[in-house]
């Protein structure tokens, strides 16, 4: 007998415990054009990069978000090399 996989309202309601949205942090900057909603996912361990996510994108932009914010250092260091390289 096979049966299909069903999300309960319990494993949803512990899926949304997980998420982040709705975290203490700073306000979001004055976007330029974007009007929608960002919610604060975190800041990196130096403080340089702070993010932020649009919740109605969903769990894989938040799931991206906080893997830039584990990766930020990486980055932020790439990206500075980079500029002095250009400069």
């Amino acid at each position: 007998m096979s049966h299909r996989i069903k999300a309960t309202d319990f494993i949803l309601g512990a899926l949304r415990k997980k998420r982040p949205h709705g975290k203490v942090g700073p306000a979001p900057p004055k976007w330029p054009s974007y009007t929608g909603t960002s919610e604060f996912v975190g800041t990196s361990p130096s403080g340089r990069v702070t993010l932020y996510v649009d919740p109605t994108l969903g769990n894989s932009a938040l799931q991206n978000a906080q893997d830039l914010i584990d990766d930020a250092a990486r980055v932020v260091s790439a990206n500075d090399v980079l500029v002095r390289t250009c400069s």
